[in-house]
């Protein structure tokens, strides 16, 4: 059941993927649970833009592999991810999004029969709770709703193909923390896909820019 008192409501997204090799060009459809942010809508611009991004990529980009996506909200770039046939989870550190994650996964269905499943999970950022996350899915694999617990990628280190995540680099005391999430579960030949538009609080947006490339330097990943 999907309880919050926060008033949602269910929107359609409809993206066009290319013709490939395999198939011709197919349209995907995807039901998202939100509420309506900053601007009128239920996701965030960064969101649309990494998507885009996504799909470009095409069925083989993403089909087979796991995907996180960090500071879900609406868990828009999961639901694309798992509609191009990843196993993919949605998280959130605020409890309070994560039903709608819950909700959005729920209603996923794999129309373009790619093989790809939706989950949502809370997670908060920085070491010490990533490695609560992993040492969790040792000893049980996660019954996380939304998703049969089989198809659920476990929150375990170095455990996901790619780490996503749109408009969540925007507040300083979170960046150090969000850094070592990113290194804590990308797997060594993984790829970390984050946009964030011009958003930022008690800063500028290139000063958190700037932290943040520093963070992810910090932890040792290479930044492009």
């Amino acid at each position: 059941m999907f309880f919050d008192e926060t008033e949602h409501e269910e929107r359609e997204f409809l993206f066009d993927i290319p013709a490939d090799d395999e198939k011709g060009e197919e349209q995907l459809r995807l039901r998202l649970m939100g509420y309506k942010k900053v601007g009128g809508d239920i996701v965030w611009r960064g969101a649309r833009l990494l998507a885009g991004d996504l799909i470009r990529r095409g069925r083989s980009g993403l089909r087979g592999r796991t995907t996180l996506e960090l500071g879900a909200g609406s868990g828009l770039l999961s639901a694309v991810c798992a509609g191009l046939g990843a196993d993919a989870l949605s998280t959130d550190g605020d409890e309070a999004e994560v039903p709608q994650q819950v909700r959005t996964a729920e209603l996923f269905t794999d129309g373009l029969s790619l093989g790809g499943s939706l989950s949502a999970a809370f997670l908060e950022w920085g070491t010490p709770a990533c490695q609560e996350a992993h040492d969790a899915s040792l000893e049980v694999s996660p019954a996380v709703d939304g998703a049969s617990p089989s198809r659920t990628p476990p929150l375990r280190k170095r455990g996901f193909d790619f780490v996503i995540g749109s408009d969540i680099v925007y507040m300083p005391r979170f960046i150090p923390a969000l850094a070592e999430t990113i290194e804590f579960f990308l797997a060594d030949s993984g790829e970390a896909l984050i946009a964030n538009t011009a958003v930022a609080t008690n800063t500028s947006h290139p000063e958190a820019r700037a932290m943040f490339i520093a963070a992810l330097e910090k932890v040792g990943l290479v930044v492009q």
